[in-house]
């Protein structure tokens, strides 16, 4: 967990997109790169207008104009697009701004640009703020709440360690099980999955699949469940019969405790997709990826795969991520329990 100048960042090296061509942009992207990669990493660069595109500013990427941005936010992992330049010189600026607000990333505007505004900003909650040193007034659509985030990840860590503490001898049996019943295969599956703002990460389940569960899962396609972008298939060949019951009783998501204590994942979050997934998200959808991924969610406690439409699935995230709290997270965990022990709506 760190915690910057535009609030907590909840884990990793925040990634900065910039806006702007002219001297402010320069010496702000020199200032962030002076801090180091490790602190924080500016991505690329957006210029206002199509007149003179560079093909860097400062050692920066330039990832074209103004039109590029809505997809560019939408398919890579972007924490905050700051905005240093006029913003009267950047086309569509209410329509840009509301995108981006729209997928829960944050604006920063220099002090200087934010009084010409004026009214062509989207609602938004709105501070002021130090981001690594550069002062900046922070738009964003969800609003910040420092105490709640520093109360959540105190509750992942001592959880998820007392969790793999009284669970080791249990992940040994099941190891064990995995092996005698599937030889040719890990006991892990490695869950390439996209965090927080679109970053990747390893997580790790245990193996209910053959080996080559992935390269199969293309000719079972055509089966697919569940409407959306997700796969799921209730009597699934792939799965090893000790496969069955790990996930009907949800053990095999146990290893993601680790994922937890390390801070890639929150005890409570929406579910982490694939990129292949995130990539067929509608843009509404790819909201869900403003916040640390979690085990369990609001989908996990009212269905799970008996919820066949995935925007469904989606609401339910982003009626999480609306009214997230201690209080919500609490319930969740303790409506997971018994949910999972029924092991209803499982797959």
């Amino acid at each position: 967990m760190r915690i910057t100048g535009f609030g907590i960042y909840q884990h990793g090296t925040p990634y900065i997109l910039v806006v702007g061509s002219g001297d402010s942009a320069s010496d702000l992207i020199a200032h962030f790169q002076g801090i180091g990669r490790d602190t924080c990493t500016v991505v690329g660069c957006i210029v206002p207008t199509s007149s003179t595109i560079p093909a860097t500013i400062e050692n920066v990427p330039v990832i074209g104009c103004t039109g590029a941005l809505r997809d560019y936010i939408f398919y890579n992992a972007v924490d905050i697009v700051v905005f240093a330049c006029p913003l009267d010189s950047v086309p569509g600026l209410t329509e840009l701004a509301t995108s981006i607000l729209e997928m829960g990333i944050q604006i920063g505007i220099l002090p200087e640009f934010y009084r010409q505004a004026g009214a062509n900003l989207p609602a938004a909650h709105i501070s002021t703020d130090d981001v690594f040193g550069a002062p900046m007034v922070l738009l964003a659509s969800i609003s910040p709440k420092r105490s709640y985030l520093v109360a959540k990840r105190l509750l992942d860590i001592i959880l998820s360690a007392i969790g793999l503490l009284l669970l080791s001898p249990l992940f040994l049996l099941f190891a064990l099980i995995i092996k005698l019943t599937s030889p040719d295969g890990p006991v892990f599956y490695p869950w390439r999955v996209l965090g927080t703002n679109h970053k990747p990460f390893v997580g790790y389940k245990f193996r209910t699949m053959v080996p080559d569960a992935d390269r199969l899962k293309q000719e079972l396609a055509h089966l697919n469940e569940m409407e959306g972008p997700v796969f799921k298939m209730q009597s699934d060949p792939r799965i090893i019969p000790v496969g069955r019951f790990l996930r009907k009783y949800s053990l095999d998501e146990l290893p993601q405790l680790y994922s937890v204590l390390k801070g890639d994942m929150s005890l409570v979050g929406p579910r982490p997709p694939s990129r292949e997934e995130a990539d067929q998200y509608e843009f509404w959808q790819r909201r869900k990826l403003c916040v640390k991924p979690g085990i369990t969610c609001l989908w996990q406690v009212n269905g799970r795969n008996e919820i066949k439409s995935f925007d469904e699935w989606a609401r339910l995230d982003l009626e999480y991520i609306e009214k997230a709290s201690l209080w919500l997270d609490l319930k969740i965990l303790g409506r997971t329990i018994p949910a999972v022990l029924r092991g209803k709506g499982a797959c």
